[in-house]
């Protein structure tokens, strides 16, 4: 005796369930690969929105740094003509006539000296002092020492120094005695302070 299967499920039932489980299988295949897509999505948005700030923060940098460039470059400029303008200023403080020296000197001597030589050099590495050579002839040596003591007593000329004194005859006198024409022949130098001006105490 042959015993066979007999299916009591309706056929209608069978086809439902496989349907079921196949739509199951079919939509989650289908969100795995949304979520896929939109995760893939996602990152390339966040990928070029990192880009983009990354470019717009150079391009910031770019700007303040063109601003800054500019702002040197003015400042450089406006350094240049105050440096032209304090140039023009020495030039014309180191170019003033000395005739005021000439007078200030006239003050101070005696009437028993008088000068042979005036050298001023304001080529000197200060620009406040200015170096001054003194060259003359006095009748004695206390002459010669009012003299001195005159031209270092003033605030104006400073650093008086004596670079030598001798005792030489007058060529005017030639023939007469050897008491008569005797002259005191020296050299000084100084400094003169530009900033107090010849006419300083």
């Amino acid at each position: 005796m042959a015993l066979r299967e007999v299916n009591l499920v309706p056929p209608d039932m069978l086809f439902r369930r496989q349907l079921g489980r196949h739509l199951s299988l079919w939509v989650a295949c289908l969100l795995l690969s949304l979520s896929g897509i939109v995760g893939g999505y996602s990152l390339d948005s966040r990928v070029l929105l990192a880009k983009k700030r990354s470019l717009m923060s150079l391009d910031d940098v770019d700007t303040n740094l063109d601003a800054r460039i500019r702002q040197i470059n003015e400042l450089q400029e406006e350094l240049e003509k105050l440096h032209e303008k304090q140039t023009a200023l020495k030039a014309i403080t180191r170019n003033q006539p000395y005739s005021s020296i000439l007078l200030r000197l006239a003050d101070i001597m005696n009437e028993s000296t008088w000068l042979t030589d005036l050298s001023i050099d304001d080529s000197g590495e200060s620009e406040d002092t200015t170096q001054v050579e003194i060259t003359g002839f006095s009748f004695s040596n206390d002459d010669l020492g009012d003299f001195l003591s005159r031209l270092a007593g003033t605030l104006v000329f400073q650093d008086v120094v004596l670079n030598f004194a001798k005792e030489t005859r007058d060529p005017r006198t030639k023939g007469k005695g050897e008491s008569q024409g005797k002259l005191i022949h020296f050299k000084v130098t100084c400094r003169l302070l530009r900033s107090m001006g010849p006419y300083g105490s």
